[in-house]
């Protein structure tokens, strides 16, 4: 595996090395296509975003080689955090992922346990509002919160915000 390392000076930059545009057209008609591209386009943007930010980021890819699919990063304080769609080894839903320097990373645990009857598990992303984590994600195919005093929860399905 060889490491790579990039150095961007603007957004800009980034955009025409890459060949496509970091600010997502959002205002524009929605199309199944379209929407399908909202969560990828956002997730490329955040990453390369900070990797702009941060000025050089050395790297080998795959930056963490198991299961994550539909990836959300986020940063609390000095760590960064991933959350994806999957089962995390200790069988919980979504795994979460750890790193203090955006690029090595360590898997935490699952976010949540898995809910009585629910099937589906896609698309989990984690904001912070007044001390607390939100997880917003699909199950079975409807969009659900789950809520937790950390940001590698655990986080619970109440059916109700707190």
């Amino acid at each position: 595996m060889r490491a790579e390392t990039r150095r961007f000076d603007s957004k800009e930059e980034v955009s025409r090395i890459h060949g496509f545009a970091l600010d997502f057209p959002w205002h524009l008609p929605d199309d199944p296509a379209r929407m399908k591209m909202k969560p990828i386009a956002a997730a490329i943007s955040l990453i390369l975003t900070l990797a702009c930010s941060a000025g050089e980021i050395t790297y080998n890819n795959p930056l963490w080689d198991g299961y994550l699919a539909d990836p959300h990063v986020f940063k609390v304080g000095g760590t960064y955090y991933a959350v994806g769609t999957g089962k995390a080894p200790d069988g919980k839903q979504f795994p979460i992922l750890r790193s203090r320097n955006f690029t090595d990373w360590e898997v935490v645990g699952g976010a949540m346990d898995a809910i009585e009857g629910m099937k589906e598990y896609w698309a989990p992303e984690i904001v912070e509002r007044d001390g607390k984590f939100y997880l917003h994600y699909a199950g079975d195919r409807k969009m659900r919160v789950a809520v937790s005093d950390k940001p590698t929860g655990p986080f619970k399905d109440t059916g109700k915000w707190t």
